[in-house]
This record gives structure tokens, sequence and C-alpha cells, in this order.
């Protein structure tokens, strides 16, 4: 818009009646303000301004001042329920870790269908570059992929044709898929009804589904008020060992082999299949056969080491407690320390 208004000069607001920011919360976290200003700027002072947005955080609060004089705000109850038939759980991680515990995950699941959610441009495109690197049908879309490409990209997802969509909350908006298996919480979202809003994509008619966060030791608060406001416990999980990932795979590979048999259609393949038996020992056939098309999946070696945050220990012993409590709980600076002895074992 600001390249219509000031260069190309195709575009013109000066008559406007109404402008209307949707998301704005999101618009300014993705780092819009400076352009949402100056678009402001060309239209006219006597038009009525509208501005929808999930969170009120200070940015949106000094654009309501400057540009709308008088406003009034209306506030909507939050809709804040999740479906017992989504199954939450977290893992601490740091972040460099976060693509690995992902490609994990993945690997150990059969089937998975679902969207990664990332914070930024940035990651979303690393991510999906990421995972397409290991062989696995993603994409990546966000605010910067021509409309036109998005659709296509969103086209392709919906019809199964690849099964990760990684997105960022802006671009993932309308989407409408029943039967994804998986939402992964890459970044974790800076409220409840983001949270809420992203893991309800899965379980949809009448399904169920798997809602995943990596949270780091920073984003722990953010995680303490979601569960607040939503008052339900996220579980803690480990991130999947690579042997259990590795010994999973091997598993369905049987089972798959099982079900090719059992289904029959292999008569084409019946005669290249004798040649390699009378020339070959079969067991060794069999071995170049899988190592050619899985080598790199059943190598323990191909996935990254993660160092576990079991500990909150620093090297000189002190440790860092996060309570999630506070006045609204009847918490107090004297029932505090209760807690605390109680809980630790030791005598403030």
């Amino acid at each position: 818009m600001i390249d219509h208004l000031t260069v190309k000069k195709t575009l013109k607001v000066a008559d406007l009646d109404y402008f209307i920011l949707d998301e704005a919360d999101e618009m300014l976290n993705i780092g819009f303000k400076e352009e949402v200003e100056k678009i402001l700027e060309y239209t006219p002072e006597n038009k009525k301004t509208l501005l929808f947005s999930a969170t009120m955080p200070r940015e949106i609060l000094s654009i309501a001042k400057k540009y709308m004089g008088d406003y009034e705000s209306v506030k909507i109850e939050s809709k804040t329920t999740i479906s017992d038939r989504i199954t939450q759980m977290y893992y601490e991680i740091a972040p460099r870790n976060k693509f690995e515990a992902l490609s994990r995950v993945i690997d150990m699941t059969d089937n998975f269908y679902g969207i990664v959610f990332c914070k930024t441009k940035m990651d979303t495109d690393e991510v999906a570059a990421g995972l397409i690197a290991r062989g696995l049908k993603a994409e990546g879309i966000h605010g910067d992929i021509e409309q036109k490409h998005r659709e296509k990209i969103l086209g392709r997802f919906k019809a199964g044709k690849s099964k990760i969509l990684v997105a960022t909350d802006v671009a993932a908006r309308g989407i409408d898929v029943d039967n994804l298996t998986h939402v992964v919480n890459y970044s974790l979202p800076d409220n409840a009804e983001t949270y809420t809003h992203r893991i309800g994509r899965t379980a949809r008619a009448g399904k169920t589904g798997t809602a995943i966060s990596f949270v780091s030791r920073m984003d722990m608060r953010k995680l303490f008020a979601i569960e607040r406001i939503l008052k339900q416990k996220i579980e803690k999980k480990q991130v999947p060992d690579v042997k259990d990932v590795v010994a999973i795979q091997k598993t369905r590979l049987k089972e798959r082999l099982t079900e090719s048999i059992e289904a029959g259609g292999l008569e084409k393949f019946h005669e290249l299949a004798a040649e390699l038996a009378r020339d070959q020992d079969v067991t060794q056939v069999l071995a170049a056969v899988l190592k050619d098309a899985y080598e790199r999946r059943f190598d323990e070696s191909s996935y990254s080491s993660i160092q576990e945050r079991g500990s909150n220990i620093s090297p000189t012993g002190e440790q860092r407690i996060f309570i999630a409590k506070g006045k609204i709980d009847g918490m107090t600076p004297g029932s505090l320390i209760q807690f605390i002895e109680s809980d630790v074992g030791i005598r403030l």
C-alpha cells in the first residue's frame, strides 16, 4: 500500500470513510507499526477508525491515542475453552535444540499431518527449509509470500500433498483442515487466546489431536500464565530418545511391508526379485535395499544431541524457582516463605 501511495501514486485515500486495522496486535508484533502509521498519514482526519485486536499492548494504545482521539473501547469476553480431545504437552528445551526436537517428534509419529507455528518469518523459512532437507513434505508460509503463491501452498496442504505447514499466526488465518494430527508451538504464543486459537485447529470433526509446545526457560512465565487462564495443567514431557525414534521407525517399516504383502499387487516386481535372489544371498539383497532407502533415517548419528534441562541448579550451586502464584491467588510474603520451606525442605 505504501508503494502505491508514495511511488506509483495509484491509490487514493483522501476521501476514505473508514480505516479498519484487523489483527492489530499481530501486525505490530511482526514489525509493521511504522508502516501502519505511514498509511494513516494519508487518510483524512474525519474518517472513522476501528482497530481489532486480541490483546491491547501499549503500541496499539499509542496509535489509538494519536489517531483516534476520544475513542470507545469494546471488550468481548475471551473464549479459551479447549476440547478434551486435544492432548497438550510441552518440552522444556533450549532454543538451539528446537529443530532437533521437532524432527524427532515428526519421525516418531505415524502419518504426521500438522501445523508448526513460528514467531518470525525468518524462523518459518529456516524450519521449512530444514524439514525439506530431511526429505519431508513441508512448506512455509508467512506475510512476505505473495497471496497467489500463498493460496497454492494452502491448497496443497489442504489436499494432503504437503504434510507439514510451517506458518506465522498472520499467514495461518483462515486455515480450516479437519484431520490435522498435530499443532506444534515452535514458539510459544504471548497469550492464552492465541494459544487456544492455534491448538484448536486439531481434534476437529470428532477426532483427537496433539498440541506440543517448545518452552525455553525464558518462556516459563508465559506458560504459567497460559495454564492459569485456561485453568489447565499442561504436562511436561521428555524429548523422544534417538534410540526410541529409530526403533519405532523400524517397527513401522515392518508393519508397512506386511500390509503390502497382504494387499498383493506385487507381481510386476516378482521377476526382478527372483533374479536378485538367484544371484545373491536374499538377506544381503534385502539389507542393500534397506541401506539404499533408509540408511540416514535408521542412523542414530543423523540426529543431533539434546542437552536435557532437568535441573535449574547453576554452576555456583544456586537454584531458580518459578512460582506461578501471586496476590490474586491469596499468596502473601509470609505464605510464600512457608510454601518454599515446605516444598524444598529448608528453613529460610
